[in-house]
């Protein structure tokens, strides 16, 4: 089979091997990680209330031991649809609230009325 293939005969067997597991329902040590990563990440955004995007979750990751980069823990978070929270920018109030404070005289139809 590897012959006609056109792979090697170890590459074949490490295939299979990993094709039969997903047939009995295991996880591979890949998806088990990123599977326990995903609740870990869920906790911590979870705990600040929905707040922190991936750079904060990293960092309380890394507090608690976890190896894992902002990369991953970004990715993962948008496989998982989970947001933090992005401050909008604050902007000077440029409007005036009352109208009728600096209103000016019409003084074209004082002129025509009068």
């Amino acid at each position: 089979m590897a012959d006609l293939r056109g792979v090697s005969r170890s590459g074949y067997y490490a295939w299979a091997e990993r094709a039969g597991r997903g047939d009995r329902g295991e996880l591979s040590p890949r998806d088990s990680r990123r599977a326990d990563l995903v609740v870990k990440i869920k906790v911590a955004h979870d705990a600040s209330k929905g707040v922190n995007g991936a750079p904060r979750i990293t960092r309380d990751l890394r507090a608690t031991g976890e190896v894992v980069s902002v990369k991953t823990a970004a990715k993962l978070m948008r496989d998982n649809e989970i947001r933090g929270i992005s401050p909008r920018p604050w902007r000077p109030v440029t409007t005036i609230v009352d109208h009728h404070s600096h209103t000016i005289p019409d003084l074209v139809q004082n002129v025509l009325a009068g």
